[in-house]
This record gives structure tokens, sequence and C-alpha cells, in this order.
């Protein structure tokens, strides 16, 4: 099958893995601007483990509350309405938090080093590696820059793919099911309270 014309001056223009980062030279301005993203990702990561523990903390709470409030026959189904949307938020705060187990694989099931994801900085790809193996990567890649900058930005992209894909996402979800379910809750309550008088 010929490819289209496009995907082919592409594959022309880009670089091999092993060649993107040749011609770039250390310099001090560059490592500060590479340290400081990198270290806007760890902070962003932990304001989104923290939005996520403050949403299990409520909805929890909340969750215990409409369980054992299920038995009043007028909020009934107000509750039923809170109690299943908090679940569901509750599940999506957890699931935003839970660590992925993720790395790159051989087709035997080992740990891949070749793969174009493998990351030499990332603990979960690294701690599959006996120790003088790791030690011995990580001394090639101290005398090679095309490496380290490779790693690095390997290392920038994947923790922005799980911010950006992942906890994010399922935090922007967990909050607009919550707030879907309170307001829902509150209409139903106003509904059942009106009709019941």
């Amino acid at each position: 099958m010929i490819e289209p014309r496009e995907q082919a001056r592409e594959r022309v223009r880009e670089p091999s893995r092993e060649q993107r980062f040749a011609t770039v030279q250390s310099h001090p301005a560059l490592d500060y601007a590479l340290r400081t993203v990198q270290q806007s990702q760890v902070h962003l990561s932990s304001m989104a483990d923290a939005k996520a523990n403050i949403l299990i903390t409520v909805c929890s709470i909340v969750l215990t509350l409409g369980i054992t409030q299920l038995g009043s026959p007028l909020l009934r189904w107000p509750l039923v309405v809170l109690t299943a949307t908090t679940l569901v938020s509750l599940l999506l705060a957890i699931l935003a938090v839970l660590p992925a187990d993720r790395w790159p694989r051989t087709s035997s099931g080992e740990l891949d080093v070749e793969a174009p994801w493998f990351n030499l900085l990332y603990f979960g790809h690294f701690s599959r590696l006996p120790r003088a193996r790791f030690e011995e990567m990580l001394e090639e890649m101290m005398h090679d820059n095309t490496r380290l900058y490779t790693m690095v930005a390997r290392d920038i992209y994947g923790q922005g793919l799980v911010l950006g894909q992942k906890k994010y996402r399922l935090l922007r979800w967990s909050y607009i099911v919550f707030l879907i379910g309170v307001f829902a809750t509150s209409i139903a309550a106003v509904a059942t309270v009106f009709r019941a008088t």
C-alpha cells in the first residue's frame, strides 16, 4: 500500500529517535526551562491529588449521610439520586488518583528498554531493572546529552499525558457529576415537598 504524500514527507522531515536531540547543546537557560516545566507538572499533579482527596472525603460523608436517611419516605427519591451521583463522583475521584501500572514490555513480558516510550527517569520503569543495569544505563545517559534530553522530554511528556488525559479529565467529570447530583437532588427534594403538601 502506498502511503499518502503528506505522511511520506513528514517521515522524511522527522529525525529518528536517536538523532532528535543530537544538535541540542546544553545551556543553563534550557536546563532551567526543562526543570521548571517538570516541577510545574509535579505541582499540578499534587494539586490534582489534593482536589481528588477533598472530593473523596466530601463524597464519602455525603454518601454515608444519604444511605442512613434512605428510610425517610418523604425524601427517598431525592436521596436515591444524591446517593447514586455521589457514588459515581466518588468512583471517578478514586480513579483519578489510582496509580497506573503500565510499562513497556517485550513479547516475552520483560521490560522493553528499547521501546519508544521507555523512560529511565520514571520510577515505574526503572524499578523493574536490576540495580546494576539501571546504574549502567544511567551512566550511559549521563555521558550522552542526546539520551539525557530524550529521557527528560519523555518524562515531561509522560507526566503531561497522565495529567491531561487521566487526572484532570477524571477530576473534571467527578466534579460535574457531583454538582449535577446536588442540583438534581435539590430540585427533586423541592418537588417532593411541594407534592406532599
